[in-house]
């Protein structure tokens, strides 16, 4: 696949993408829809959440995992706003941007996580609207996840 580069993890082997930056003229590595726990569905529903456990293979971090299931806030004009919601349930997916790969002998680099608002009730940590851009400068990996919102979380 072209600007894609695997790397290796614990849990198992990544595929992401080299992009680049709107604000510098540097490249960056994506690694995006990450999952970091079980998928929370029928008997784990309003449990806490269950580590993943890894994947076989080379897994496709290759874009956003799906936005926590939310209730639709503010209707999207000349769209179709009949839903109630938007999102998934299965939402449990990080992101993880880094300006150059770590090497074996590497030292260690700070770790930005950014937390998306949305008072606990909606949001998503996906990057369409806040991409890691403006925070790639220097060396620093930059992490963004979902997690469950409203009653789906904090009941």
């Amino acid at each position: 696949m072209e600007n894609t580069v695997v790397i290796h993890s614990k849990l198992g082997q990544l595929r992401g993408r080299i992009k680049h930056s709107i604000l510098t003229d540097n490249s960056y590595y994506a690694f995006q829809g990450i999952p970091f726990g079980k998928p929370p569905l029928g008997e784990l529903r309003f449990k806490p959440p269950q580590p993943f456990g890894g994947w076989e293979g080379v897994r496709d971090a290759l874009q956003d995992g799906p936005d926590p299931k939310q209730p639709v806030l503010l209707p999207i004009p000349g769209e179709n706003n009949e839903q109630q919601s938007i999102g998934d349930e299965d939402c449990l997916y990080l992101n993880v941007f880094i300006n150059e790969l770590p090497r074996q002998s590497s030292s260690q680099k700070p770790v930005l996580i950014s937390i998306h608002g949305g008072g606990f009730a909606g949001g998503s940590g996906n990057i369409k609207g806040n991409g890691p851009d403006y925070l790639l400068y220097g060396e620093v990996v930059v992490v963004t996840f979902n997690y469950r919102c409203g009653a789906f979380g904090f009941l």
